[in-house]
């Protein structure tokens, strides 16, 4: 039986992280530069994310919705992906993603002070930034003790902590391990997704039910007749294993709660797996269904290796509460 002691408890990392201190909708479960390009393969390409959020080295992105959109507060209504700042890093060092820059942590904390003092700002009404003068509107950030206002230092504590000697080396400026984005979003680029079509594509386990019809029809490269099948199969077996007449987002959300219901897994891969199968919904099964469309092979494999990846989840997991591990 699990026993989550928060919703961003991840267990034990292969880098030995063991929770992230956030209630997100999505978390990274594990590390590396394939694990981030499968994760924004899920949504279509082309797709530019937006920062939603940014703790302990770790950020969470949402598609961007337009300019001025807001970001926050975050909403289960849409869909995001959490990503690790070293394999952000890593992966932009390779070409992978555009939108990424290294910058220094002294940059990173700056970057997010600025973003702080615009949310201050954001808060308060037309009369109180008229009156603010050329006060810095961190200042009015801090907290109440015994009816007395003491100020959180924000600003200060970023300037002692970065102060440095004149003749001092500056090897915050020379270190260069956090992300920075100097643009309106990032993105998988073109060798990105080409990275991610070959991942699936050496990691693809088709389902046995119809591995050898699937396995024809790739052999023939009837790609969206494939996808179509597993996308079949997907909500089929969803529907069978939990005796429902449901579909879509419905069907979704109820295998999800089957999946909380059962206590068999943590919480951070159940709010993951739900942004799977909903990305899963929204971008294939809906486009596929409906459509006869032609797949060149990069966007192919990335999809049919993800579905088949789904199905085998689905048809693996358990959604009896008695059977807790």
């Amino acid at each position: 039986m699990t026993s989550d002691p928060s919703p961003g408890f991840l267990g034990f990392t292969s880098a030995g992280v063991i929770a992230i201190h956030a209630d997100w909708p999505a978390y990274p479960l594990e590390h590396g530069v394939p694990i981030l390009l499968r994760s924004l393969a899920c949504f279509p390409e082309g797709t530019m994310f937006d920062v939603c959020d940014d703790i302990d080295r770790c950020l969470l992105l949402a598609p961007s919705e337009g300019e001025g959109s807001a970001n926050w507060p975050i909403s289960e209504k849409r869909m995001y992906v959490a990503l690790w700042h070293e394999d952000l890093l890593a992966a932009a060092d390779a070409g992978f993603l555009a939108g990424v820059e290294r910058i220094s942590e002294r940059d990173y904390e700056e970057r997010r002070l600025d973003s702080l003092r615009a949310d201050v700002t954001g808060s308060l009404t037309e009369e109180a930034i008229r009156r603010l003068d050329d006060r810095d509107p961190l200042d009015l950030l801090g907290y109440i003790v015994d009816g007395k206002f003491i100020p959180s230092r924000v600003r200060e504590r970023h300037e002692e902590r970065f102060a440095l000697e004149e003749d001092e080396d500056d090897w915050w400026e020379r270190s260069r391990e956090f992300p920075g984005f100097p643009g309106s979003g990032l993105r998988l680029t073109t060798s990105g997704w080409d990275r991610v079509g070959e991942i699936w594509t050496e990691e693809l386990i088709l389902p046995s039910l119809r591995e050898d019809r699937l396995r024809l029809l790739l052999g023939h490269r009837y790609y969206d007749t494939v996808l179509r099948e597993l996308c079949v199969m997907l909500e089929a077996t969803m529907k069978d294993r939990l005796g429902s007449r449901r579909i879509g987002w419905k069907l979704v959300e109820e295998f999800v709660e089957r999946l909380r219901e059962s206590r068999n897994y943590r919480e951070s891969w159940i709010r993951t797996m739900r942004t799977e199968l909903r990305t899963m919904f929204a971008f294939v099964r809906n486009e596929f269904a409906h459509n006869v469309l032609d797949l060149e092979p990069r966007r192919a494999m990335a999809n049919i290796g993800r579905a088949a990846d789904l199905v085998g989840m689905v048809v693996g997991v358990s959604l009896d509460p008695q059977d807790r591990s």
